[in-house]
């Protein structure tokens, strides 16, 4: 089966940057409490698993972070390991966020910040299936196709495309050209007409794929 490439884009959260130790721990403490109270009701239904952990690592890069500025032997070390278990715990705490995020996308924003997360919108691609455009020559037509797409990944296919010049009533369509490049040119195609067009994909194990929406195109 053929899919069209266009890639949904999902919101999703990451987590906030910061360099000194101390800010940094005061950070996850403040994560952990986020979760735990829960003020949104998003986190109680499917609690993080790693939570406990969480609230047992702040408390020893606390201590850790104490024991460095009285020097105690061995503490750095201490420090860093500590940091670490952090770390991981709080990357797992924004996998466990963003996956709640992706099964409710009208209310992500409200999820993550909910944690104490960055928002991190998704860009909107508006690239259409199929454009149509005036190519250099009087009468040219160039037509822009996304990739085709199986099993999540690019093939090689054919572009059928066909054109009507129907404007009332149901379309009379006629084949216009196949091509095994995504942009494909054509000749000679009348000016001053309102041309429509509309295209499908066709791989070398003939999976074929849905006729994309109508184009229109008036070419001088």
């Amino acid at each position: 089966m053929i899919i069209l490439m266009i890639t949904i884009r999902i919101i999703k959260g990451k987590l906030q940057t910061h360099r000194k130790d101390a800010d940094y721990w005061l950070y996850s403490v403040s994560v952990a409490e986020a979760i735990t109270l829960d003020a949104g009701g998003y986190f109680s239904a499917d609690p993080f698993a790693g939570l406990a952990s969480l609230v047992s690592y702040n408390e020893t890069l606390e201590t850790s972070i104490k024991n460095v500025k009285l020097k105690v032997l061995g503490c750095g070390a201490a420090k860093r390991a500590a940091k670490a278990d952090v770390k991981s715990t709080l990357d797992d705490a924004k996998d466990y966020v963003n996956k709640l995020a992706r099964g409710r996308q009208d209310v992500a924003d409200e999820i993550i910040t909910s944690a104490l997360m960055i928002v991190i919108l998704p860009r909107v691609s508006n690239k259409k299936p199929l454009s149509l455009k005036q190519g250099k020559a009087s009468g040219e037509i160039v037509m822009v196709s996304t990739a085709a797409i199986v099993d999540k990944k690019r093939v090689n296919a054919s572009y059928v495309h066909e054109v009507s010049y129907t404007i009332e009533g149901p379309k009379i369509w006629a084949p216009l050209c196949s091509s095994p490049d995504a942009t494909t040119k054509k000749k000679g195609m009348p000016i001053k007409v309102r041309t429509f067009i509309r295209r499908k994909t066709i791989t070398k194990k003939t999976d074929e794929g849905p006729w994309t929406n109508t184009e229109e195109i008036t070419l001088d």
